[in-house]
């Protein structure tokens, strides 16, 4: 998993207490809003698909050589109803890699890098 500063230690049932970390990061709100999913940027608790969808903006931003929202954070771009523009030098499966990961749902996102 990438870690853009908002991935916090995952709560689930096979986790026991004295293997929790007592310092929360997610806790001091350090994240970077143009590359934060929606549900970073409401306060959702997070989940690797936020990683998911960090990591598909600096994708885009590394092939295409621009923000796909023209630098918006999430939120912003959702409401305003954007959509990443298909650059034709990149062939359609790493187009459809790339935007499935910058779904601004997370059901709809790519569940993890893999």
């Amino acid at each position: 998993m990438v870690d853009f500063g908002i991935a916090r230690a995952a709560k689930g049932p096979d986790r026991v207490v004295e293997d929790a970390t007592i310092f929360d990061p997610g806790s001091l709100g350090a994240l970077t809003p143009t590359y934060a999913s929606c549900e970073m940027l409401e306060s959702g608790e997070p989940d690797p698909r936020d990683d998911v969808y960090g990591l598909a903006v600096v994708a885009y931003e590394l092939l295409v050589g621009n923000h796909p929202f023209d630098r918006k954070p999430a939120t912003y771009a959702r409401d305003l109803e954007l959509k990443p523009k298909r650059p034709k030098e990149l062939s359609k499966e790493i187009w459809n890699a790339i935007s499935h990961a910058l779904e601004f749902e997370r059901e709809k996102r790519t569940a993890d890098a893999t």
